[in-house]
């Protein structure tokens, strides 16, 4: 006769806390959607999330914490985004860079992208937790970037190159559009981009075929 399997104390308090721990991470993630969390103090920043300043350390260990936290959400899914878009066979190379674009830009998501800038500017006023963040999130995009050139023609052996020269002109056009709010001048920027991705692509592949 097969025993009933029963939670210990310890297992259901452990989901218990992981539940209530995602639970305030999502809350978090959707408040700095709508507002940012710039200076926001962490007594303050518990209280518009219905917490305690204590709980949030609990959880997070203190603010920054909680911010590294926020961007590995923001950039898991970001990556699911892009597992969805390079799995999509029927898109050319072109669209999908115009999609990842939209993507970041748009204003569901700019928070998470203020976020990300102020994060990478406590990493260079040599806060550790973001320096020690920020390389692996960066590093995680280049390939993907750099796969998406490649099918534009770009050289196999320039795909990290190109694929990090995609991240810096997208993160460089979002910098300018939280500034400026401009968004037009933004997407002609970034049209102006693949533009001359597309003219290095064509010169390849005539220069390639030329070769043969």
């Amino acid at each position: 006769m097969a025993t009933e399997k029963r939670s210990t104390p310890l297992r259901k308090n452990r989901k218990e806390t992981e539940a209530q721990r995602e639970r305030l991470l999502a809350a978090a993630n959707e408040y700095i959607r709508h507002h940012g969390i710039g200076d926001l103090p962490l007594r303050q920043l518990a209280a518009e999330l219905g917490t305690s300043h204590r709980m949030l350390i609990y959880y997070f260990g203190s603010k920054e914490g909680l911010m590294a936290e926020l961007m590995k959400t923001i950039e898991q899914e970001s990556m699911r985004f892009y597992v969805e878009l390079r799995a999509d066979l029927e898109m050319t190379p072109t669209e999908k860079l115009w999609r990842y674009w939209h993507f970041i830009i748009d204003p569901a998501r700019m928070m998470g992208s203020r976020l990300w800038l102020e994060v990478f500017s406590q990493a260079l006023g040599g806060r550790g937790y973001a320096g020690e963040l920020l390389p692996a999130v960066i590093e995680s995009w280049i390939e993907p970037l750099g796969y998406i050139c490649e099918q534009m023609g770009s050289p196999p052996e320039d795909s990290p190159v190109d694929g990090r020269l995609v991240l810096g002109v997208v993160h460089g056009l979002a910098l300018q559009l939280l500034a400026t709010n401009d968004r037009e001048a933004a997407d002609q920027g970034f049209g102006r981009f693949v533009e001359l991705l597309e003219c290095r692509g064509l010169s390849t592949r005539s220069r390639l075929a030329s070769s043969v």
